[in-house]
This record gives C-alpha cells, structure tokens and sequence, in this order.
C-alpha cells in the first residue's frame, strides 16, 4: 500500500497501480465554516473534489464513507473493499468512524 499526498490531484496519471481517491466536500464533514482549521487546505477547504473516471482508480466519497447512516456508510464501503481485494471489517471500521465523527464535532465546539 502506499499513501500519497491528498492534495497532488492528478498522482493517478503517472502511476500504474490501484489508486483510492477521496472525493466530495471536506466542508460537509468537518463543519467548521468560517473558523481556522488544521487542514492544509486552509484556503482551499471550500474545493469540492470531483470524481476521476479511470480503471486503476476508486473514488472514495468522503461524505458517504463518514455518513451517520450506516446505510450509506455501508455502501462505499462494500465498494472499497471490492475494489481492493479486501476482507470487509464492519465493525471495527464502523466504529472508528463514529469516533473520529465523534472528535471532529468536539473538536469543532471548542473553536472561538
């Protein structure tokens, strides 16, 4: 597996391998509208991400994958781990989520 910076857009034209890409709106996920952010993509955070039609890529939908609906959670993960070859592991991925869900919001009301 390897990881590449998220903000090198277009990685997937030079490399030969499965690629996931996160797509969708950072916004819809952190909500931390008009407050400072530690993202790097402090001037950018208002990008929305568009898919990318290739045959060694998979466009992870950030919103659905970290969606409170465990239905539409469920489906971008079943299609990630389609694409990959992997084993599903629900529960444990599931659970992360809601944590780091759970981190994002208070972190978000601890902000001035």
């Amino acid at each position: 597996m390897l990881i590449l910076k998220s903000h090198n857009m277009d990685i997937h034209n030079s490399l030969d391998c499965k690629i996931v890409r996160s797509v969708g709106y950072i916004k819809n996920i952190t909500k931390l509208y008009g407050k400072e952010t530690t993202f790097r993509w402090q001037d950018d955070v208002d990008k929305n991400i568009a898919e990318v039609k290739q045959d060694n890529l998979h466009n992870l939908n950030i919103e659905n994958y970290m969606s409170e609906d465990y239905e539409i959670f469920i489906d971008e993960y079943l299609k990630l781990c389609s694409f990959l070859d992997i084993p599903c592991n629900v529960n444990n991925v599931r659970q992360f989520i809601l944590l780091m869900r759970d981190k994002l919001k208070r972190y978000r009301l601890t902000l001035p």
